[in-house]
């Protein structure tokens, strides 16, 4: 019942069924006054024809008043104005004259008629409705005084009225219920015509209200349904583009808050690393600094040692400051890359030159081999700060086969150089850690040589700026470090 399907049904069905009750009604309660009506001009036009016509002959108006009589069913009675009967229609109080008899007089109205309802119409004209007492028929009676004097009688049972009556409410009836049928069939097929397309419209507006956007109206006409369905279909692609542009935003919100998560647990960990790795040269510094303010020394030559233990604390603190105020320009962006064209060959060749005393003092043999010029365009400075991080990564890695190699591979747009040592491989579970700020494979053995966890992070940072790609893998005997560069265009 809450389906406007059934609404509409059950409306249109009412509507029909009212229609045929009101008809019957109708046909029950006003037909009788109608037809009277209708009845008593009929009979007074008839006899308004006939007192035009008639005369004192009472064959010339014979024919008009037969015509009537068939027409009508009437009985029509004239006599003069002395009463006697001139014609009449009524066998049972027509006499034949025989004999030259004249005919009895009778009066406007028979002696058995009952009158129900009389009605003056006009000074010359009455209408009655009497019942005959002895055949139990009620008539409709109009007298007419004409204008010769004779009296026009026109009498029409009503029992064909009745009868009538019968006839038209069963037919009404028989109609009634055809009608009802045919309306409820009708009604039906309206509802579910008018209907489907709004069934349709509700159907496709619930997919929308659970974000499935995916099927659209049809459109078949330009009406009201039609406009709406338009409407839906604007709503749901304005909801879907929408939508998406949320979706879309939302993601970028959860990548910028994980982005800032992740910036802020980095931060927190940068600051314990520079604290941690702070902590000790500045505790190693103080603890000799406060032994020469005491002069606690046995002997001269501790004096000496305490002084470059704080010179070489000092250092290292500044060296570590230096790649921090470095790393951190590069990180946010700030920093410009100056790009020229420079031969690639001669600036490892340099940077190899810079180590050889400490190569020479360690016994480690560098393999490199100068095939010529290869132009690269990068930052100068900074590449070579990726070279020196891998030459002394390698040298502070290198084990007791002293063997580091360094090899260039030209491709297609770049170039790829690779720095070997030899020595214990990196855990796979490390190899990605690496890059990370302070982090150290070895912590014992980076305090031997001094290493600040600094050096690849920064190799990161140049390599990011370049937008080349860098990394490191194991191979059998050790590791192997490498990073591109974009080759130059010398055309």
């Amino acid at each position: 019942m809450k389906s406007i399907k059934a609404k509409l049904f059950i409306q249109i069905t009412v509507m029909v069924l009212s229609f045929v009750c009101l008809f019957s009604l109708i046909n029950t309660i006003f037909y009788r006054n109608y037809y009277m009506y209708k009845k008593e001009k009929s009979l007074m036009e008839i006899s308004g024809n006939i007192s035009k016509a008639y005369n004192d002959d009472y064959n010339e108006v014979k024919d008009i008043m037969e015509y009537f009589e068939n027409k009508e069913n009437a009985f029509i009675v004239i006599t003069d104005s002395d009463g006697s009967l001139k014609y009449s229609t009524l066998d049972r109080i027509r006499e034949d004259i025989k004999g030259g008899g004249k005919p009895r007089l009778i009066p406007p109205l028979l002696s058995s008629d009952k009158v129900i309802d009389t009605k003056i119409i006009d000074d010359k004209r009455e209408r009655y409705i009497v019942r005959d007492k002895n055949m139990q028929v009620d008539f409709l009676v109009i007298n007419e005084i004409m204008s010769n004097g004779d009296q026009l009688s026109i009498r029409v049972p009503l029992e064909a009225f009745k009868e009538s009556v019968i006839i038209t409410n069963q037919f009404a009836l028989a109609v009634g219920i055809v009608i009802i049928i045919l309306g409820v069939i009708w009604a039906y097929y309206l509802s579910k015509r008018f209907t489907k397309p709004i069934l349709e419209l509700n159907e496709i507006a619930q997919k929308m209200s659970q974000l499935n956007f995916e099927e659209t109206v049809d459109i078949k006409h330009q009406d009201e349904v039609g406009q709406l369905g338009h409407s839906i279909n604007n709503l749901s692609n304005r909801l879907e583009v929408t939508i998406n542009e949320l979706n879309d935003k939302n993601c970028m919100l959860e990548d910028e808050i994980k982005i800032k998560q992740e910036i802020d647990e980095t931060r927190k960990e940068f600051i314990y690393a520079v604290s941690h790795e702070l902590k000790t040269p500045i505790a190693l510094i103080r603890g000799y600094a406060d032994a020469l303010r005491l002069d606690i020394m046995e002997n001269p030559q501790d004096k000496d040692f305490y002084c470059d233990v704080i010179v070489d604390e000092s250092c290292r603190m500044d060296s570590i400051v230096k790649e921090l105020m470095s790393l951190l320009e590069m990180e946010s962006g700030e920093y410009k890359l100056e790009k020229s064209n420079i031969d690639i060959y001669t600036l490892i060749d340099y940077d190899i030159a810079k180590f050889s005393n400490i190569l020479k003092e360690k016994n480690i043999k560098v393999e490199f081999e100068n095939k010529g010029n290869l132009e690269v365009l990068v930052d100068p400075m900074k590449i070579e700060q990726v070279i020196v991080n891998y030459l002394n990564n390698a040298i502070n890695h290198v084990d007791n086969n002293k063997n580091i190699k360094i090899t260039i591979e030209e491709k297609k747009d770049t170039v790829r150089v690779s720095v070997f040592n030899s020595g214990k491989n990196i855990e796979e579970n490390q190899l990605k850690k690496i890059w990370q700020h302070f982090y150290k494979v070895d912590k014992a053995r980076a305090r031997q040589y001094g290493g600040s966890g600094l050096g690849l992070s920064i190799v990161k940072a140049v390599q990011t700026l370049h937008g080349n790609d860098f990394g490191v893998f194991n191979v059998p005997d050790g590791v192997v470090f490498w990073f591109d560069l974009e080759k130059a265009n010398n055309m």
